[in-house]
């Protein structure tokens, strides 16, 4: 079969399922469930896939799944991952397949995701009698939460025998058809902290009786923002963000404790490894002269996404050729953002990708915003870079 016939079978194909996608999509979209409680989710996915006549289906855990097609046994075993959890996010948009569960909504695309992984699978088991490959089909849950599900994933077997990987992410800065791609450093490390001030509680109106945490607090806040102002190299990116900051119950109670939250973000290992530490002798020290006491936790989230370049030479001349290359945005600038994508990419090579969804109104909110939506033409796009870059990875057939 020549290119351009190629191409138009694609076409047709998604064509033919777009309005079923769209469903599927929107069914997601409805019953969103948070990460590590995605019960019906997997359910509801299982029996697409056993529909469509998948087999070979692992379920190692209570939620997640993943399956293999194909079955040329000369060739290696390549893996496309989609998240499939939601946020703890009460939806705000008016659309008539809004969250019908109270609280959870899926404000970061993963309900496109897991549609784009599907068509793909479908699309691919059509051509599986014209093309040689393997694909494993990786349904992951919990992406949102630290340290995230990969690496549950990952430890109940998921990239066994796996000699690279492939995963997108929707993206409402830009248009619908078109996808950004880059090489090397792409997301940042994260890392969670979390202090507590323990100080003396009293009366509003006899401050100098007490030992206010809310005072000392608001000094860590300024002082903690500082690190990556003074302490680091401008020309490193880091992020150090408190995003929490709760203490109190009245206007006229000094209350004893506090707590702080926040996030510290990074790509170079020994800067990931010294902003935790100048953190800690700052909030020592801020709360000593105060003679407050303090606890600081610090929990370790994903390492940096590092796109690898010869899977990014691939994505790139595979959708190229599929969606145009005027379509293929290239990024020079990592993004501070974070991706639990990163853990699978320690293991193999891997490359991550994000695909334009904005397109009819409503859809420019960013992710994470409870009124964030998608314009749907942009699940075709997905499935065809996927499969584009699938059928190239087997044709070069190099890693």
């Amino acid at each position: 079969m020549d290119l351009k016939a190629l191409k138009e079978k694609i076409d047709l194909q998604i064509q033919t399922l777009f309005d079923e996608l769209v469903q599927t999509r929107r069914h997601l979209h409805q019953n969103p469930e948070i990460g590590y409680q995605e019960f019906q989710t997997t359910a509801f996915l299982i029996q697409k896939c056993q529909f469509y006549g998948f087999k070979m289906m692992t379920h190692p855990g209570k939620t997640g799944f993943w399956f293999d097609l194909g079955s040329a046994s000369n060739k290696p075993l390549l893996a496309l991952r989609a998240d499939i959890d939601a946020l703890p996010v009460t939806e705000q948009s008016s659309v008539e397949y809004a969250s019908k569960n109270p609280g959870k909504m899926h404000a970061c695309g993963h309900d496109v995701h897991t549609t784009i992984l599907l068509g793909t699978a479908i699309i691919l088991n059509q051509l599986k009698e014209l093309f040689p490959f393997n694909v494993r089909f990786i349904f992951q849950p919990a992406e949102e939460p630290t340290p995230g599900g990969a690496i549950q994933m990952i430890q109940r077997g998921a990239i066994e025998n796996v000699t690279a990987i492939l995963a997108l992410h929707v993206d409402s800065r830009l248009p619908v058809g078109k996808i950004s791609i880059k090489s090397g450093a792409q997301m940042a490390s994260t890392d969670i902290f979390q202090i507590k001030i323990y100080g003396k509680g009293g009366h509003a109106a006899a401050p100098h009786l007490a030992i206010d945490p809310i005072l000392i607090g608001a000094e860590i806040v300024n002082s903690l923002h500082h690190i990556t102002s003074r302490n680091v190299d401008p020309v490193q990116p880091a992020v150090l963000t408190v995003s929490r900051f709760q203490a109190g119950t009245t206007a006229n109670v000094i209350p004893g404790e506090a707590e702080l939250w926040g996030t510290c973000r990074s790509f170079q290992p020994d800067l990931r490894a010294y902003l935790p530490i100048r953190l800690k002798e700052i909030v020592n020290a801020i709360c000593q002269g105060h003679h407050a006491t303090c606890e600081i936790d610090i929990k370790n989230g994903a390492p940096p996404v590092i796109n690898d370049p010869r899977l990014y030479q691939l994505v790139d001349n595979a959708a190229s050729e599929i969606l145009g290359a005027q379509n293929i945005v290239q990024v020079s600038v990592p993004d501070m953002g974070a991706e639990d994508f990163a853990y699978y990419l320690e293991k193999v090579p891997g490359f991550f990708f994000r695909l334009g969804t904005k397109g009819r109104p409503g859809t420019d909110f960013p992710i994470h915003h409870p009124q964030f939506d998608v314009d749907e033409r942009a699940i075709p796009v997905g499935i065809k870079a996927f499969v584009w870059s699938v059928l190239k990875f087997f044709e070069q057939d190099n890693l």
